[in-house]
């Protein structure tokens, strides 16, 4: 994923998240399917950057995301520095 479409990604999952945007006492419930990262795209390598900056992005919100990864097609060692995020 290039710098720009992390940015763009960064950009719209708060603008999903913004609770100026929902009714009062609403909340977002954001699923991410991260297969795409499999695919043989530029800039799919940074997907650990990528996950690493909504790190510090989500924790300002209190709607729930889960990004979904199949663990038989994730490498292990991609698996540990993915999924053992802080907010886990």
């Amino acid at each position: 994923m290039a710098a720009e479409d992390r940015r763009n990604r960064n950009e719209q999952i708060k603008e999903a998240l913004d609770p100026a945007k929902k009714p009062p006492g609403k909340l977002t419930r954001l699923v991410a399917n991260m297969e795409w990262a499999l695919e043989e795209k530029a800039g799919v390598e940074d997907i650990v950057e990528y996950e690493s900056r909504l790190n510090y992005v989500l924790p300002k919100y209190d709607d729930v995301v889960v990004c979904t990864y199949d663990l038989a097609k994730f490498d292990a060692a991609l698996n540990d520095g993915i999924l053992l995020s802080p907010e886990s």
